[in-house]
């Protein structure tokens, strides 16, 4: 998907970071429009679901035979104290009734790559740094 971006860009160019907050979470709203205005909602994955430029604790490692754990990817707006990559059960103690919704990675890449050849029409300078951010060359 799209060429590395070179790194000669000069006085006259620049690099644009464009990040979508909220990505999964919107993707699954979008499939989903039940989902918006029902109340907290945690997009759920395992450890190693997770992107490793996401903001989360270092991945652990796990031993054998024993399963990931299960966190958090995304959720919906506004909810206090849940961030991407914090344990599944942390966050369920603190909005019980969330709905937990388990991640489509494959659906969020999908429509991410879709998002980037429409970026790419109008920059051909187009990086993806992971589902919902991309570096854009501008200028």
């Amino acid at each position: 998907m799209g060429e590395a971006m070179s790194n000669s860009y000069g006085p006259g160019g620049s690099i644009a970071c464009i990040r979508i907050p909220g990505f999964c979470w919107q993707v699954e709203a979008a499939r989903r429009p039940s989902l918006r205005g029902h109340g907290p909602v945690l997009i759920t994955g395992a450890a190693t679901d997770l992107p490793e430029s996401a903001s989360a604790p270092p991945r652990q490692r796990r031993s054998p035979g024993n399963p990931p754990e299960r966190i958090v990817l995304d959720h919906s707006p506004n909810l206090d104290g849940v961030v991407p990559g914090m344990p599944l059960s942390e966050a369920v103690s603190r909005h019980k009734s969330a709905i937990l919704v388990e991640a489509d990675l494959p659906n969020y890449i999908s429509v991410f790559e879709d998002l980037l050849e429409h970026l790419e029409a109008l920059a051909p300078d187009v990086e993806d740094a992971g589902p919902g951010t991309a570096y854009v060359g501008i200028g």
